[in-house]
């Protein structure tokens, strides 16, 4: 289990007992509700039987926020349990002071708000309980408390106005009632595209270290990217010269029947490129001289004839040794593949240079595309890497990466300080660490590519499932999502309660009806919850 994952588990575990209380109170309410809002499901005597099925419901349902509320009061601060425990806790008791008094039909209709919100404040605490501390946007404690303050102020207020205009207290209690209904629209539903968003990026592989991830990448303006995670590490044959008179398929051919017998990765592209032509001829007397070249002998047979060639494949200087010259043609060749930034693979046989085999880093065409994709998000890709700036640049070019976005010579573990001159610049830093670029960093965010590596490092976390550039494309495109969607629901909630909170407070909204109003919040977190269920990774 990866550091991403432990929260995780830890939040799955802290949610069962809400679950349970869910689970339990949404029984209870349901018919409750039902019975409010259809008039042919009533019996005789069913605003006593919904009073018994809603008591259980507030009260021990909602003792996770009554607790809340007497804790916030006892420290003299108000936080959204302020709002949601007196807003039930006044429906039953109103309620029920309303039976004994013999009305039956009003206080049934304020029982089925207290159970319905209830429910509501529950599930989605729920959802909180599983991810909301770790996806949710982080507005701050003072902006989080700003509107529960607004909503006790009005609900007091509007209790005030209406007894000292002479309203009776049914009409003050249920304006005061409906106030505090309302305040309940403002953040549950948010809970409903986080358990969206975690739940897509659990089924692609992604995980999100804590709270601070979404603010992170939202905010990320540069990604610091190695070579590795660019290429893979595979290397690729960019060009083939030959001596005159030599054939390039003869050069590619005999180079590959040698090198087919070693596991280096120059030995493995020249490899790959020539046998898509077919298979290739058998070596003898095979010899590696590590990190110099190899050398052996090809026999072929051309109709009744064999033919055999002593052949040596690698470094320039290991054909020097062995007193094979580059003819001016290739030494040309020679110069122009290490001015950008390839390997030159000599190839002769019988004594003679015959070619020369340009070997680079392959940028695959998805890496180049998460580049563009990346820029279009806002962020701008810096290559970082020990190698030379001839081979960065070369790597940089194939992405799409600019030539002033290349940082080569990079001592080992000297990326921590080119990310810290970034962030000097006002820039903010996602780095992504995998591959060949495992070593631990320090930035403003790090994208942990691959299973098994940890940055060991205590900034925030993405953990990818893949250790390639789409995958943290996918993993920063998807925290972001989820966090927009977060932040519409919330709007959704504050814009229900600007509109709904003024008549409330001058007694023009019937608690129901407020209570229908909260209801619309989640409808919408469910439909725009859509985009996150939706969502589609990089192909």
């Amino acid at each position: 289990m990866t550091r991403a994952e432990v929260p995780a588990a830890a939040m799955s575990v802290a949610s069962e007992p809400l679950r349970e209380r869910v689970a339990v109170c949404g029984a209870l309410a349901a018919p409750v509700v039902a019975m409010a809002a259809v008039p042919a499901l009533r019996f005789p005597d069913w605003p006593w039987v919904c009073l018994v099925l809603t008591a259980p419901v507030v009260v021990w349902g909602g003792l996770p926020f009554h607790r809340g509320a007497w804790a916030a009061l006892r420290r003299g601060a108000v936080t959204a349990d302020s709002v949601a425990s007196p807003a039930v806790v006044a429906a039953l008791g109103w309620s029920l002071a309303a039976l004994l008094s013999g009305d039956g039909f009003g206080p049934a209709r304020l029982l089925a708000v207290a159970a319905g919100v209830t429910v509501l404040v529950l599930a989605a605490r729920h959802g909180a309980a599983r991810v909301g501390s770790r996806l949710g946007p982080d507005d701050g404690p003072a902006a989080r408390a700003v509107v529960p303050h607004v909503v006790v102020v009005l609900a007091v207020g509007a209790l005030g106005f209406a007894l000292g205009a002479g309203a009776d207290g049914s009409s003050a209690t249920s304006a005061a009632i409906a106030v505090l209904v309302v305040g309940c629209a403002v953040g549950p539903a948010t809970s409903v595209p986080l358990l969206a968003g975690t739940g897509r990026a659990a089924r692609l592989g992604i995980g999100i270290g804590d709270r601070r991830t979404p603010a992170a990448a939202r905010r990320a303006d540069t990604v610091v990217l190695g070579p590795g995670i660019l290429t893979s590490g595979e290397r690729t044959l960019v060009e083939t010269a030959v001596a005159e008179d030599a054939d390039a398929g003869e050069v590619l051919r005999l180079a590959a029947a040698v090198e087919q017998e070693s596991a280096h990765p120059l030995a493995r592209a020249v490899v790959r490129a020539a046998d898509a032509d077919g298979r290739l001829p058998g070596v003898a007397d095979f010899d590696e001289v590590p990190g110099r070249g190899v050398r052996g002998v090809v026999a072929e047979v051309h109709g009744d004839t064999v033919v055999a060639h002593a052949v040596l494949v690698g470094h320039p200087a290991f054909l020097a040794e062995h007193d094979v010259a580059l003819p001016p043609d290739l030494s040309a060749a020679q110069a122009a593949a290490t001015a950008a930034g390839h390997t030159p693979v000599a190839v002769a046989w019988d004594g003679v240079a015959r070619g020369l085999l340009a070997v680079g880093h392959a940028v695959p065409h998805t890496a180049a595309r998460a580049v563009r994709r990346l820029r279009s998000l806002g962020l701008a890709s810096v290559l970082v890497t020990t190698g030379s700036p001839a081979a960065a640049r070369s790597v940089a070019e194939q992405a799409g990466i600019d030539a002033d976005a290349v940082v080569a010579d990079v001592p080992p573990g000297g990326r921590t300080s080119v990310v810290r001159r970034l962030q000097a610049e006002g820039r903010t830093v996602a780095v992504l660490v995998g591959g060949e670029d495992a070593a631990p960093v320090d930035a403003d965010l790090v994208l942990v590519a691959g299973r098994g590596t940890d940055p060991a490092t205590g900034s925030p976390l993405l953990a990818l499932p893949r250790d390639d550039l789409p995958a943290a494309l996918d993993a920063i495109r998807l925290v972001r999502r989820t966090a927009a969607v977060a932040r519409d629901v919330r709007g959704c909630g504050l814009a229900v309660a600007v509109a709904a909170l003024p008549p409330a407070a001058a007694g023009l909204l019937d608690p129901v009806l407020a209570a229908a109003a909260v209801a619309l919040v989640p409808v919408f977190a469910l439909l725009d919850s859509t985009r996150l269920w939706l969502f589609r990774p990089t192909r």
